[in-house]
């Protein structure tokens, strides 16, 4: 399976890199921001915004997008004086939950 230690730690570091973005949207409010990133991919959304349509605080709703930005589900730019969020389609965890969302009507 493994052809070197260096092939042994690389894939020890991904597995730990994998679970954390995994430990990272395995909250139900989380959960409910990947769905709502993806239905609004085409919309920027603030902090503001995204605590609104979530009818949680803006603190609440920062909390959750800082450890998702943090873990690499999600990725941020600057707008004026707001952060703008969205998924990023290059991490394979929220590709796959964006697909099982979708395949599940979620």
């Amino acid at each position: 399976m493994y052809k070197t230690p260096k092939d042994r730690q690389k894939n020890k570091a991904d597995y730990s890199n994998l679970a954390e973005s995994i430990k990272a949207v395995a909250h139900p409010k989380r959960l409910e921001l990947v769905q709502l990133l993806h239905s609004n991919k085409n919309k920027a959304l603030s902090v503001t915004a995204i605590a609104g349509a979530m009818n949680i605080s803006q603190p609440e709703a920062s909390k959750h997008l800082l450890l998702m930005k943090k873990n690499g589900i999600l990725n941020c730019k600057k707008q004026k004086v707001s952060s703008i969020y969205f998924l990023n389609s290059e991490n394979p965890v929220t590709m796959l939950l964006v697909n099982f969302l979708h395949q599940n009507n979620i």
